[in-house]
């Protein structure tokens, strides 16, 4: 048995804790945050609570569901059928389904069967590491051709990573196809996504429950400011609440975070840290009486339009669990110094 801190209160650094608590070690875990969560926690918009942020499970994700079932709350999984539409040329169309989507007006013919082929050819590639070092958009050329790709991947990839899109590689968009096909219904040809009732703020609330219940402790509102190692063995951490000393430690934060706060003495995993460049969301939520859109996501092929996309989460989520009001995500990903953060 040991003494084990968790630097970092989201998802990884939650399911973790519950993960060692089951086996019997002594878990503390910080959140620099008031609450719980990362990037998938929660808000309180007033009549209802439900994430800061648009989240969605699939039926790919096969971790989380088991994870979902583990601490008790599969009967709190709902499934539900959903739309998705595309803005471009300034009108909305929809694309829920094989029929719409050969029916699509801006593309040609010969573009809406190549379209058809590179959906269908990335849902079948399962060894996406010969991708790695393809960019995206030599990938994209290649299968779907020139005019589909200035059409509709283009302005796709520019409302997502910017001019970053040229920096990706083709790994990118074969996790978006291998997602999208993984939502489908075989049998109705229908999207289908889940939500856990009262959204991720049950998960979070069910994992810090029997978190503490192993005998873990969980403390917000405490900012780490360094880890250093400890002479006599183990690892001291410093927060703005205490010092505290642990066996082992666990950073599930940022890289540059951890190369911020990491002592000298910890400098050869420092070094071994890659590097990695994050992009930054800004994420607005529109709480209204009558839905905006009737698709869950609107895809937006028009590079006027300053949002990555438009997420109608009340055209998926029950409007029992949202007070009987509508709730719309419009994102936005920047790059991490960009001046809107």
């Amino acid at each position: 048995m040991m003494n084990i801190g968790i630097v970092g209160g989201g998802m990884m650094g939650l399911v973790l804790a519950y993960r060692l608590s089951q086996q019997g070690h002594i878990v503390t875990v910080f959140e620099s945050n008031k609450q719980l969560g990362g990037l998938t926690t929660y808000h309180d918009y007033g009549p209802f609570v439900w994430d800061r942020f648009y989240h969605v499970i699939l039926p790919s994700d096969t971790h989380l569901i088991k994870l979902i079932k583990d601490i008790g709350l599969g009967e709190k999984l709902r499934w539900r059928p959903t739309l998705t539409g595309c803005y471009i040329d300034q009108k909305l169309y929809s694309i829920s389904n094989t029929l719409e989507f050969l029916r699509f007006p801006p593309l040609t013919l010969i573009g809406k069967l190549r379209l058809a082929f590179t959906l269908l050819y990335g849902s079948r590639i399962n060894n996406w590491r010969r991708l790695e070092k393809i960019p995206v958009e030599d990938w994209l050329l290649k299968i779907s051709g020139r005019n589909t790709y200035e059409k509709l991947w283009k302005p796709l990839l520019l409302a997502k990573l910017g001019d970053n899109y040229k920096r990706v590689s083709a790994v990118f968009i074969w996790s978006y196809i291998k997602r999208l096909f993984s939502a489908r219904d075989s049998s109705l040809h229908k999207e289908q996504l889940g939500y856990v009732v009262g959204g991720y703020k049950t998960v979070f609330n069910q994992l810090e429950q029997l978190i503490c219940s192993n005998g873990g402790r969980i403390c917000t509102a405490a900012n780490v400011e360094y880890i250093t190692s400890d002479p006599k063995g183990g690892l001291w951490v410093k927060h703005s609440k205490d010092k505290e000393h642990f066996d082992k430690v666990v950073f599930t934060g940022p890289v540059n975070v951890l190369q911020r706060v990491a002592d000298q003495n910890l400098i050869e995993v420092r070094d071994n840290s890659t590097t990695v460049e994050y992009m930054g969301v800004i994420c607005m939520a529109l709480i209204t009486r009558k839905a905006l859109v009737p698709y869950y996501i609107v895809n937006l092929a028009d590079q006027r339009i300053p949002f990555t996309g438009i997420i109608g989460m009340s055209n998926l989520v029950s409007l029992e669990e949202t007070a009987g009001l509508h709730i719309t995500y419009f994102p936005k990903y920047v790059i991490s110094d960009d001046p809107l953060l």
